[in-house]
């Protein structure tokens, strides 16, 4: 509330999309405005408080009346739409393909939270985000039974957000035509856009990337060496999508020219609501 106070928006709603990934809580969405409408109710009932005090001096009256309509205002508004028309993006690709970097990234850029499958997957089964499992590609917590509930969960997390009027993106490796038709048919019920973006990289890149990331206390994927090969032919081209809905993008190239082939796809903040 006190970031929109001060007009920036854009930061109110990355704070928020930071805030729902890392306490795993996206249902906050359902009644985020409420509350952010409430607390701008308070600040300006208090600041009528002094407006109305006959015994203060007249220039912090002005300026306390001043504020009370600002924050009255802003209490109102949390009922009109988003500067930015909801949308779902969904990126996807093999392993260690930059999924999770360009996610983040699109999320940076529109204020929107990620919804990512490994930390769906992780909450589901009681452990941190950072929680090494050492399951086998298609055991345990990663058997195929079970990822269908961790993308059913994805996806409704992704709706509580969308009821918002907010955009998501959805990191996960969508390597299905099933997983993508249900982020495409998601959108498609809430009557926003739909963007599957695809993740390239040389499959040399990508091992190189694994070995990097062995190791690294931070990590939230569980993908290693060992699994790569196996995953890579478990990958379904993508066919079912129209060409409008689909975006693939070589993330081994300069992220910079990743970055434009995206903006020119999906819209970001207007620049005005920055510095």
């Amino acid at each position: 509330m006190d970031l929109a106070f001060h007009r920036r928006v854009d930061l109110a709603e990355h704070l928020l999309a930071v805030y729902a990934r890392e306490s795993n809580d996206f249902d906050l969405y359902s009644v985020i405005d409420f509350y952010e409408s409430y607390r701008a109710y308070v600040r300006a009932k208090i600041a009528t408080f002094l407006a109305e005090n006959a015994d203060a001096a007249p220039d912090l009256r002005a300026y306390a009346r001043a504020e009370a309509r600002r924050y009255f205002l802003l209490a109102l508004a949390a009922a009109r739409p988003s500067a930015l028309r909801p949308v779902v993006v969904a990126v996807g690709g093999i392993i260690a393909a930059g999924k999770s970097t360009l996610a983040g990234w699109i999320s940076g850029q529109r204020g929107a939270p990620v919804v990512e499958a490994d930390r769906t997957r992780k909450s589901m089964i009681g452990v941190t985000a950072t929680t090494r499992v050492t399951d086998g590609l298609w055991s345990g917590a990663y058997d195929k039974g079970f990822t269908t509930k961790v993308y059913a969960e994805q996806l409704r997390r992704a709706g509580v957000v969308l009821a918002s009027g907010r955009p998501v993106v959805l990191d996960a490796s969508f390597r299905s035509p099933e997983m993508r038709l249900a982020a495409q048919a998601l959108a498609r019920a809430h009557g926003v856009p739909f963007f599957f973006v695809e993740c390239l990289a040389p499959a040399a890149v990508c091992k190189a990337r694994l070995e990097q990331r062995q190791g690294r206390a931070d990590a939230v994927s569980d993908a290693r060496l060992a699994l790569f090969d196996d995953f890579v032919k478990e990958w379904q081209p993508v066919t079912e999508l129209p060409a409008e809905e689909h975006l693939r993008v070589d993330t081994a190239c300069d992220p910079a020219e990743t970055h434009r082939e995206v903006t020119a796809r999906v819209a970001t903040w207007p620049a005005r609501l920055g510095g």
